[in-house]
Parts: structure tokens; sequence; C-alpha cells
């Protein structure tokens, strides 16, 4: 598999851009959702914290012997300020789980980290700023785990690290450099595409690998009626970049599934599946690997959608 060890470079500008906001902004109170409340706490010499939350109420307490009031459930913005009243984490919270933009800052204002979120895992792109202002890593997260393309730079934006994810795991080509651009080296992770399984198993005894490498590879069984994909398949471009990967069980889709774009190696569709019947978390990204869409599943019924606002 070769790796692009630069092209994702041109996302970390894409990211500066696109975001579009800083540290600065005043204290002046959270504009909470409908039904949600403003609540603060002091962190002492760490800062203070402010989030929206929605109050629940237990009746007949037997400590007060009528109603009284539970800890509630977080719901809309959530900002922390350092020591000196500086914001310097935002977030956003859907009904006590992080959903959306989750965002921080150095002391100066500038950036820190910016990444996004769908019921508390991380999606999508995400970027790692120096205290200078210059990217200093970015890549992309699917169901919460690394995948597709990463790559790193000091702080004077020369190149430091450049690899690849599947299901959080390095495979390919990974290359390092020193600061002065000097390559200090370059590891392989070899995983066989008869061993590239989310499980981390080979396929399964009593069936045989069909395809061409580099090309697609399946694990087959053999049945009377006829050959049923059973275990791991995976396709590769013409450049030998990973661009799908699944997991089947006697004919059916059953487990993970993941698609990337060949040209920048961010993921483009997330799926999972019980015996053919779609379960979890679906997610879908756009070419530069940021998250569109998210929908939720229960035994092949759509429970919850979420969509990027126009």
């Amino acid at each position: 598999m070769t790796l692009r060890p630069f092209r994702i470079g041109v996302l970390a500008l894409g990211g500066l851009v696109e975001l579009g906001c800083t540290a600065t902004l005043p204290r002046s109170g959270l504009a909470c959702p409908s039904g949600a409340f403003v609540k603060t706490a002091n962190d002492h010499e760490r800062g203070s914290r402010e989030w929206c939350e929605i109050p629940s109420y237990q009746k007949d307490c037997s400590v007060y012997g009528g109603s009284c009031e539970v800890p509630g459930t977080s719901h809309g913005p959530w900002v922390h300020y350092d020591a000196q009243g500086r914001r310097d984490e935002l977030s956003n919270v859907d009904h006590g789980s992080i959903s959306g933009t989750r965002m921080s800052w150095w002391p100066n204002g500038g950036p820190k980290l910016r990444n996004e979120w769908v019921a508390n895992q991380r999606v999508g792109r995400e970027t790692r700023w120096h205290e200078n202002g210059a990217v200093a890593w970015q890549g992309f997260y699917a169901g919460g785990r690394r995948e597709g393309a990463w790559a790193g730079w000091f702080a004077d934006a020369k190149p430091a690290w450049s690899g690849a994810y599947h299901a959080g795991v390095p495979i390919g080509e990974w290359a390092f450099w020193n600061p002065d651009g000097s390559v200090s080296r370059v590891d392989r992770f070899e995983l066989e595409p008869t061993t590239f399984d989310t499980s981390g198993g080979s396929c399964a005894q009593g069936t045989t690998v069909s395809g061409t490498p580099g090309h697609s590879l399946s694990c087959i069984l053999e049945r009377p009626s006829g050959a049923l994909a059973h275990g791991i398949s995976a396709s590769w471009d013409a450049n030998g970049h990973l661009v799908d990967h699944a997991s089947h069980w006697l004919g059916q889709r059953h487990g993970r599934h993941v698609t990337w774009n060949a040209y920048t190696g961010a993921p483009l569709r997330l799926e999972t599946h019980a015996h053919g019947v779609p379960i979890g978390t679906w997610l879908v990204f756009d070419e530069n690997g940021v998250l569109q869409r998210a929908e939720t599943y229960a035994q092949g019924v759509v429970g919850s959608t979420w969509e990027r606002p126009m």
C-alpha cells in the first residue's frame, strides 16, 4: 500500500480557513435550547465552566418529603474558561452526549484542537495546532477510531510523520522525519488481506481466499448451492490505496463496512450490520472527511438522524 504523505496538508489549510472563530468572545451567558437553563461551576485554580442543563425532578423524595431536584441532563453549549477568564474549550452536548464540533484554544487565543463528535464518539476530521498557529497534525475518525490518512508537522510546518489507520490500527507504510527535514525512519505495518480483519483474525477455517492481491480479496465459503462471502473482504484502487473493507457471515454483511476516498484517504461511509440487518450508528462523510449525516439503527429501523446544517 502506497500512502500520500503530504496530500492531507491541503486539508489542514482548509481547516484553518473554515475555523472562523477565536477564544476572544466575551462571557455574556449561553443561548440554551428551549427547556434548558444555564448552570455554572468554579474549578478553582483551573478556572470555571458554564453549560446548559435540562432539570430533572424526583417526586416523593424521602429526604424532603416532597418533590426534590436531582442532577439534570446537559443539553446545549458547554464552555470552560481558564483562571484568567479566557474561553479555552467549547463543546456541544445533546441530551447528555457530546455531539457536534468540539474546540479548544491556546492561552494566546489561537486554535488548539478541533474535532467532530456524534453520541460521545469522535467522527470525521480532527485538527491539532501548535501554539504558534501551525498545524500539528490532522486525520480522520470513524466510529470513535482513527481511520484513513493521518499526518503531522513540526511547528515550522515541516513534515514530522505520515501514515494511515484502519479501525484504529496503523496500516501500510509510515514515514517519520527529523526537524531538519531528513528522513528519520520508515516503518511498514504488514496486515495482509487474509489477516485484515476487525477482530485481528484470518479467514475462518474451511474458507478460502478469492480474488486478486492488490485489487480485491475476500474470504469465500464453498457451499453446494454456490460460494458465499464469509469473513473479510477488501478492495484497493489502481495505486494500491485501500478503498473498501467489509465483513460477512454466510453471504450477508456482518460487522463493520468502511469505504474511503482514494485521493485523500478520508473515510466516506461507515456502516455496521448484524447478519445483514443495519445496526448501530451509520456515518456519511464528504470527500474531505467532514461528517455530513449520522443515522442510528436498532434492528434495521432508524431511531434517530443527524444532518450537518447547511
